[in-house]
């Protein structure tokens, strides 16, 4: 039987900001929702579902990075999303940066493993708890701007308690040189 594992492209948050999140979720009292663990804060870019070994090992092996300014995002809102009955905090600025990366990410997925991915709305967001059951009144607002420099392949395993999301392979953001920085080099 052929292994498959569930992953997708993401936005890998650093220490810092999960920190920061982490302390701005433990404020908020959600009765009988379930708080994602601060690992598991990230953006998420391209779901890919359940998708076999071998498909995994060809991105591993032939996803070639692509040229692309690291950019600032700035999350803040509370946004709640009822048919997944999540908490998140919404992404304000960056949306644009985010599309184009996403956009690329699944334009090299199409030629390389001719995946099918769909055409789901695009709400870019940090989910904060799951399980919620109403819409919540009077969340405190909050509002961080950090930079994004990189984006990743993780895998989502289930475990007894919840869902864990590990960071498989890791791509930097890169702008393209040119000809002449090429040539004579800049500092």
């Amino acid at each position: 039987m052929l292994s498959t594992h569930r992953v997708f492209f993401a936005i890998e948050l650093s220490p810092e900001t999960k920190t920061s999140l982490l302390s701005y979720q433990d404020r908020i009292d959600i009765f009988s929702a379930a708080k994602i663990d601060a690992a598991n804060f990230h953006i998420t870019l391209s779901f890919l579902g359940s998708v076999s070994s071998r498909k995994v090992e060809l991105i591993l092996d032939q996803f070639e990075p692509f040229s692309f300014n690291d950019f600032d995002c700035k999350i803040g809102n509370p946004i709640y999303f009822n048919n997944a009955k999540t908490l998140a905090l919404e992404v304000e600025s960056g949306i644009s940066q985010l599309k184009q990366l996403k956009i690329s990410i699944e334009q090299q997925l199409k030629d390389l493993a001719h995946f099918d991915l769909g055409k789901h709305t695009f709400k870019p967001h940090i989910s904060l708890f799951r399980q919620v059951e109403q819409p919540i009144d009077a969340i405190p607002s909050y509002k961080q701007t950090f930079r994004i420099e990189s984006f990743c392949l993780m895998e989502s395993t289930p475990t007894k308690r919840h869902v864990k999301y590990d960071v498989i392979k890791e791509w930097r953001l890169y702008k393209k040189k040119s000809i002449k920085e090429q040539l004579i080099g800049t500092d």
